[in-house]
């Protein structure tokens, strides 16, 4: 996967885009060094939580990814 900070990828967009769409490029972009979106071919699925390093703690976990979203999902009320 290629990685590019958002000002070159703001810069460079149709190229992305059409790099994604043509030869199934994955791009993250990072802002001050941190990634914060993925472009990835819309025929290709979402990347998998446990594969952003955000969610590895995930790894471990006996649920699927399923039920963690519907945890997630559910309403929080304030205490």
């Amino acid at each position: 996967m290629k990685t590019m900070a958002l000002t070159q990828f703001r810069d460079s967009v149709s190229e992305c885009v059409r790099a994604a769409e043509e030869q199934g490029e994955r791009i993250a972009i990072t802002r001050h060094g941190e990634i914060v979106a993925y472009l990835v071919p819309v025929k290709e699925r979402v990347l998998d939580p446990a594969e952003h390093p955000m969610f590895g703690s995930l790894r471990d976990d006996p649920r699927s990814v399923d039920e963690i979203l519907a945890e997630l999902r559910k309403p929080r009320h304030a205490v």
